[in-house]
């Protein structure tokens, strides 16, 4: 990953990436623990956000193709335990 102004870090995508393994990855390393499921998708849903413009095909997020640089946003805070 590296860094863009504003905040916002490059993906490139590697074959086997989709939206959900990135923002588990992304997390995994930010926060050096495992993501729950919610977690997880409230990031991923942030990660096409961001993306829509660098979708292949518009309303896709599910095609994604090695080389693609995508914008990664600001990790949130993690949810509190329960």
């Amino acid at each position: 990953m590296s860094a863009e102004p504003g905040g916002l870090r490059r993906w490139e995508v590697q074959r086997g990436d989709d939206f959900r393994s990135i923002a588990t990855q992304v997390l995994h390393e930010v926060w050096h623990r495992q993501p729950s499921e919610a977690e997880v998708e409230m990031f991923r849903s942030s990660l096409i956000q961001v993306n829509q413009d660098r979708l292949q095909e518009p309303g896709n997020p599910d095609l994604l193709v090695p080389g693609q640089i995508l914008l990664v946003p600001r990790t949130p805070r993690p949810l509190p335990a329960r």
